[in-house]
């Protein structure tokens, strides 16, 4: 197949009686497209990563914490600005995917844009810490090794491996998905994989400027299929609750503020609504409507 695809490629080029230079020209303007979308599935997926660090350390706290893309400044892939009583911290990202990279020196060199971002903390008088990113466990030695002394108090580099999706990040980044696992109601890798799109997506569609943490957990706590768990117990109505108690050979649990079920050891299954959303909620009122007496009658309500 990609034989095929490659000899009507080449084909259609010489009917367009395309040149070398041209046929260059369009060879290197794909190139540079699919890297500039390496690095912004990169820079979504590790952003991703942090939401999901940060929801954890600050559960409490979400409304102090506020991520930015391309911030102003010199380290500006992302910005958090975290307010929180006590903890109070400015946080720098550079993200790199490059196969080779150096710290260098003078105008538009990283060690430039470090310590130009340094100097601007210095004034404000805030605790800060910068972090350079990378995707190559080669580069991460080498930038770690060479990090300019002046720098070395105040800037970290941590390695971010990249595997080309984000599905592909739930299964073989460990740090990424044992963070899903924590923050998720269920096990399964089906539902990690979609609690971690849920963020993906619900930060994607932000504009991506002073987002609060506790605005992307709530939109993600409204999505449905996110199984992003609770954290404040949940219940279902009384009422609910005797239905569903009367129905023969059918059996329920509130899991992290979803609704497990199984019926006499062969079907078995989830509503993918968080119980205190407004689906489920309206499942809740037509289980209670109409009264199912049988897991026949209650299936097509909660499948």
């Amino acid at each position: 197949m990609g034989f095929i695809c490659c000899f009507f490629r080449n084909y259609a080029l010489r009917l367009c009686g395309m040149n070398k230079r041209t046929k260059a020209y369009l060879a290197k303007k794909q190139l540079g497209g699919e890297i500039n979308q390496r690095g912004n599935d990169y820079e979504l997926t590790f952003t991703c990563y942090r939401i999901m660090q940060f929801i954890r350390d600050y559960l409490t706290n979400l409304h102090g914490v506020i991520f930015s893309s391309q911030h102003p400044g010199f380290v500006d892939d992302l910005y958090i600005n975290v307010s929180v009583p006590g903890r109070g911290k400015d946080i720098f990202h550079q993200l790199k995917t490059s196969a080779k990279l150096c710290w260098g020196n003078g105008l538009k060199s990283l060690h430039d844009d470090f310590n130009q971002q340094k100097a601007i903390q210095h004034k404000t008088k805030k605790p800060y810490h910068m972090y350079l990113v990378v995707s190559e466990d080669s580069v991460y030695k080498v930038m770690r090794k060479n990090m300019p002394t002046k720098l070395r108090k105040c800037s970290s580099v941590e390695l971010f491996p990249w595997y080309g999706s984000t599905n592909a990040h739930c299964i073989y980044h460990l740090q990424l998905r044992r963070l899903a696992e924590q923050l998720c109601a269920f096990p399964d890798i089906d539902k990690i994989n979609a609690l971690v799109k849920s963020v993906y997506a619900c930060w994607a569609t932000t504009d991506k400027k002073n987002i609060r943490l506790s605005e992307i957990i709530n939109a993600v706590r409204q999505m449905g299929y996110s199984y992003l768990r609770s954290t404040v117990p949940v219940m279902l109505r009384n009422e609910a609750v005797i239905v569903l108690e009367s129905i023969p050979g059918f059996k329920f649990s509130v899991e992290h503020g979803y609704l497990s079920w199984s019926f006499s050891d062969t079907d078995r299954g989830q509503i993918p609504y968080a119980i205190d959303s407004p689906e489920f909620r309206n499942i809740e009122e037509e289980i209670i409507a109409n009264n199912p007496a049988n897991f026949d009658e209650l299936e097509p309500i909660i499948s």
